[in-house]
């Protein structure tokens, strides 16, 4: 208790600087201050909507019109609806969801009931929703460590193994709560409440049932069968292989599938814990929801980041923010893992903001709870993708060395805590390491290849991956582009986010507490560094950035709050309520599939039509439908979306070299080396072969070509099918018995 007075004043020294400005600005001060800042929105808002339409709404010459025309779609909200259910065109399905969001929900609680066990003597102040959030994310780490482990030593033919590693950590966990420990903090705002008048009311009320109706958009979209190319290659072919094999081993066929997925381990756990045969399908589903609420996650730290800090407009401003980015729902809704690691990159910074201000006001080496938390959140992110390493395990190690370094007189204690920290992330984040030193000698698999190797890749193929992977382009120019990309061109931004965060920059600089400015500068160095991470370390699409999203919406929400004090509630909550407008009706038309309210068994075989695309292609529907699983295995050349197949499938990407250029490499044998491999069928992508092949895209062998097939055809190795929905791009062969 004597420790408290230090903590409640860091608490309120923002409130103190911020609300400062409020009390002795006159009227007319404050109208000017409203128009210069209104004058920049407008001017941002003007740039940002001369960019071509996002939606695709074109003119009568088939040109693209501009950003501003994706308003009118709320004009058109009766079309929007109607997609939600699927125009009429398949049958309705909302019960049917019911398994997979009771599934989801029993996971995510009890990794807050594992994760609970930590936080309980985690000393940091925070309000319950910040320490629920952090606990599930801990308790997720673990239950995807704990499936990697169970899975690396082969254990996955069998629920039972998963099941009781997973029931034990529950039990660890109530037995660590049950243990004398010191009460945790619970902290609670004390600013000063913004609402003061009838439209301020007005403005927070629709600021709330706007996260609230965002919130459950994410999650109707994390409901939604899969259909991104990413999602289809690895996300959930990797977990669906590692199930049908029982084991967790390298995967020579998918390079990517031997990167972390700590992510997806949550889907792999599913597809083992149902263990029917179909389970791999539900398992994924499953999976894909979790995913989208680590997603939210994001949203629940900041609100309860800023409620506890600033007050409660603020906080519901700031998830707001967030959740109206239409590229943070993308990757939400299709089951891509950029949004997680942004959720980890968030959990370790607001960690690291608090351990520093607690370091600043009691001048003590940070206890062992606290390393703990840091360290798992960090070793999460590193789990996720190799990125996590460079924009999580980097900077909070930095930070953990030089920013809490133990005073003089106790560096044992210092090295102690140290050792804390990197057992944690390791227990967290390690595992995927120590698998790829194991089976390939190369923990970064295929990344430094020149140090380590890269098992079953050539250098050829590995040329084609670095340079696929790299970035391109270091000038003035390059960097100019990458700048406007960011700044305004980009679809995965909304209106509002980056002016805001500007203003939250310039604001903080005024501010007169030094914890407070240091704080900011800690979130600003961060995010330079995930862009600096971005533009010199990857190919620069926009999903690589979206991991600095969270971050940027503190500086945003901080700048909402000085719009909000010096000028008006109502007004500042209105300009984000216009670009939340606008990255609604992007994220629910055009970032993914948005038949929320379809049928899931309608939607897995939706093959669309000339109106209305589907997301499975109709030769796997024949496939699936006409060949039999117990006797037939497709050879896929070209085609790397392998998900959906319910009949056993041969594949590999782009990077990896086909099994079927082996065994049909010399005419000699082929029949045999076919016959041998249990291959019956040959399904050739050639749409998808062009795309790698034409320039600047990712490459393909050279092999096959139509020559090939003609030889084959002639020679009476295979015959072609005829298949109800014929197209040129696709070739279904059948291999003709001896």
């Amino acid at each position: 208790m004597k420790k408290s007075g230090p903590r409640r004043e860091s608490q309120i020294t923002t409130h103190r600087n911020v609300a400062s400005f409020m009390v002795h600005d006159s009227l007319g001060t404050r109208i000017t201050f409203s128009a210069a800042i209104s004058l920049l929105l407008l001017a941002y808002g003007l740039l940002f909507l001369r960019e071509p339409s996002v939606l695709g709404l074109s003119d009568e010459r088939g040109q693209l019109l501009s950003r501003a025309y994706d308003f009118l779609q709320v004009f058109l909200l009766g079309d929007l609806v109607n997609a939600f259910f699927g125009h009429g065109r398949l049958p309705i399905g909302i019960v049917d969801r019911l398994p997979i969001i009771l599934a989801a929900s029993a996971w995510l609680g009890s990794a807050i009931w594992v994760g609970g066990a930590l936080m309980v003597r985690v000393q940091i102040p925070l309000t319950h929703v910040e320490r629920h959030s952090l606990a599930c994310l801990v308790g997720l780490a673990l239950f995807s460590t704990t499936t990697l482990v169970i899975g690396s030593f082969g254990q996955l033919h069998s629920r039972w193994p998963l099941v009781v590693a997973l029931i034990s950590l529950v039990a660890c966990a109530y037995f660590l709560r049950s243990t004398p420990i010191p009460r945790s903090t619970t902290a609670k705002s004390r600013a000063a409440d913004l609402i003061q008048s009838f439209p301020d009311q007005v403005a927070f009320r629709l600021t709330v049932i706007s996260v609230f109706a965002l919130s459950v958009v994410y999650l109707l979209g994390g409901l939604v069968t899969p259909w991104e190319f990413d999602v289809l290659e690895y996300h959930l072919q990797a977990p669906k292989e590692f199930y049908q094999q029982g084991r967790i081993s390298f995967v020579e066929n998918n390079v990517y599938a031997n990167m972390p997925l700590g992510a997806e381990m949550h889907s792999l756990a599913w597809m083992v814990i149902l263990g029917t045969h179909d389970g791999w399908w539900l398992g994924a589903l499953i999976g894909k929801l979790i995913t989208s609420c680590m997603t939210l996650m994001s949203a629940c730290l900041l609100w309860g980041h800023f409620g506890r800090r600033f007050d409660r407009a603020t906080a519901w401003c700031a998830a707001l923010s967030f959740l109206a980015m239409p590229g943070m729902a993308h990757v939400a809704m299709a089951g891509l893992i950029d949004g997680v690691l942004g959720t980890y990159v968030l959990a370790a910074l607001l960690v690291v903001v608090e351990l520093w201000r607690k370091r600043q006001a009691e001048r003590a080496i940070i206890p062992i709870p606290e390393t703990v938390l840091l360290g798992m959140l960090s070793g999460a992110a590193a789990g996720c993708k190799y990125p996590g390493l460079l924009l999580s395990v980097l900077p909070t190690t930095l930070a953990f060395c030089f920013v809490f370094r133990a005073p003089p007189g106790i560096d044992g204690r210092a090295i102690k805590k140290l050792c804390w920290f990197v057992g944690s992330v390791c227990v967290t984040g390690g595992g995927w390491y120590l698998k790829n030193g194991w089976f390939t000698g190369n923990p970064f698999y295929p990344l430094v290849h020149g140090w380590f190797g890269a098992r079953a890749l050539t250098l050829e193929q590995l040329s084609r991956f670095d340079v696929a992977h790299a970035s391109t382009g270091f000038g003035i120019q390059n960097l100019a582009e990458s700048f406007a990309r960011v700044g305004w061109q980009s679809d995965f931004l909304q209106p509002a986010i980056i002016p805001l965060a500007l203003l939250g920059l310039l604001s903080a600089i005024t501010w007169k507490g030094r914890d407070d400015r240091q704080s900011i500068q800690i979130v600003v160095a961060w995010i330079a560094w995930i862009l600096m991470v971005w533009w010199f370390g990857t190919h620069r699409i926009d999903r690589f950035w979206l991991p600095a999203v969270p971050l940027l919406c503190i500086l945003a929400a901080v700048g909402w709050n000085l719009f909000a004090r010096r000028a008006s509630l109502a007004l500042a909550t209105g300009w984000l309520l216009v670009a939340s407008l606008y990255g609604t009706l992007v994220l629910t038309s055009v970032m993914g599939d948005n038949r929320f309210f379809v049928s899931l068994a309608a939607l897995r075989v939706d093959e669309g039509n000339d109106e209305f695309p589907g997301r499975i292609s109709p030769v796997v529907n024949w496939i699936n439908e006409n060949l039999d699983e117990h006797q037939d295995q497709v050879l896929l050349i070209g085609e790397a979306k392998a998900f959906d197949f319910r009949i056993p499938v041969v594949y590999a990407t782009c990077f990896n070299t086909n099994p079927g250029e082996i065994w049909l490499a010399e005419s000699s044998g082929r029949r045999e080396r076919l016959s041998q491999a249990g291959i019956t069928y040959i399904l050739i992508n050639w749409s998808e072969i062009a795309r790698y092949r034409s320039p600047g895209n990712y490459g393909f062998s050279e092999w096959p070509k139509p020559e090939n097939i003609e030889q084959w055809l002639a020679s009476g190795l295979v015959s072609r099918v005829p298949w109800s929905a014929t197209r040129e791009d696709l070739e279904l062969l059948k291999v003709v018995p001896p």
